[in-house]
């Protein structure tokens, strides 16, 4: 682990570009699909691995549509919520938007970050300062390759 933090430590996080691509999975036996956004220029990115720590915000939400994603009005108040976790937390300069995915009436956004502590406790704060207006909750996890997403990846 020493090499790597030596070798990427000069490295600026800088993309090639972003590469925003929607994937959008037909309905399942419980009728219900998937629609994921995430940013592959991202996912290619060669010093990602200065990046082990991945937060997984979960958002569970009622919506009017019987497939399970967002209706308008949900779609808004969560991407107001999602602004304010880039405001809040994600700021910090430490931390690399990934995505978000949402079915099955639950939505979750994706975060890369280099610093494990100060990423726990700035979610932990802002689950539990919206906890009373959504049902959030989080977990995150160590993965330096950030297997989580190869199937988003080109083959």
């Amino acid at each position: 682990e020493k090499e790597i933090i030596e070798r990427y430590n000069q490295e600026v996080r800088v993309f090639k570009e972003d590469d925003w691509v929607l994937f959008e999975i037909p309905k399942d036996r419980t009728g219900y699909k998937l629609i994921a956004t995430i940013n592959r220029g991202v996912l290619y990115w060669e010093s990602k691995v200065k990046y082990p720590y991945l937060v997984e915000l979960s958002i569970d939400f009622e919506t009017t549509r019987e497939d399970g994603l967002t209706d308008d009005l949900v779609a808004e108040r969560l991407n107001i919520l999602e602004d304010r976790y880039l405001e809040e937390v994600a700021k910090w300069n430490s931390c690399i938007e990934i995505g978000r995915q949402t079915e099955n009436n639950n939505r979750k956004v994706f975060f890369a970050s280099d610093e494990f502590v100060k990423l726990s406790e700035k979610t932990n704060e802002f689950v539990n300062k919206y906890k009373g207006e959504y049902e959030l909750s989080y977990s995150i996890f160590r993965d330096k390759y950030w297997k989580r997403f190869r199937s988003f990846m080109k083959h």
